[in-house]
């Protein structure tokens, strides 16, 4: 089934915004590998791949029902940090516009009667939410201490629920 040429152009944008944070979470890893903060690094790495694996696969899945595809001017992110406690804040801001955008990608496609894309971008939902609660969860952890090395005891509480960071 061809798609809608409304749906198209939204994916494109969630497409842009997916790679655009990708770059900004390794931006933010890089930061932080340079703090007492190393551990979170890691995780903030794997979330940028994972950010990229999303674009990644949008990009096929357009191909797949588009045919063409054009990406043109795709966003440079940003990399400035004053502290790890701002990191997490401007990844939890990007996950935010992230889910906005699948939110809205997602009631395009209800409109549209596009039961792929659908469950294509229902699934997106739910896997950003999740992404969200542990990007939070950290921020609060990170606020909690004031960006100082008090931080190590949770440090280790939050690595038993992140196995990624094992990987």
């Amino acid at each position: 089934m061809k798609i809608d040429i409304k749906l198209e152009k939204a994916i494109y944008n969630l497409i842009h915004l997916e790679w655009a944070i990708s770059q900004s979470l390794i931006d933010k890893a890089t930061y932080l590998e340079n703090t007492p903060f190393k551990d979170y690094a890691k995780w903030m790495k794997k979330r940028g791949e994972k950010e990229h694996a999303h674009a990644l696969y949008l990009f096929e899945y357009l191909k797949k029902r588009v045919g063409k595809l054009e990406l043109n001017n795709l966003k440079k992110a940003e990399n400035l940090y004053p502290s790890p406690f701002q990191v997490f804040q401007s990844a939890l801001k990007d996950k935010h516009e992230v889910i906005s955008s699948t939110i809205d990608l997602y009631a395009l496609a209800v409109e549209l009667k596009d039961t792929e894309s659908e469950q294509v971008f229902h699934a997106f939902i739910n896997e950003h939410i999740s992404e969200e609660k542990h990007i939070f969860d950290i921020h609060q952890k990170i606020k909690l201490t004031k960006n100082t090395l008090i931080l190590t005891p949770y440090l280790k509480i939050e690595k038993r629920n992140m196995t990624e960071v094992r990987e």
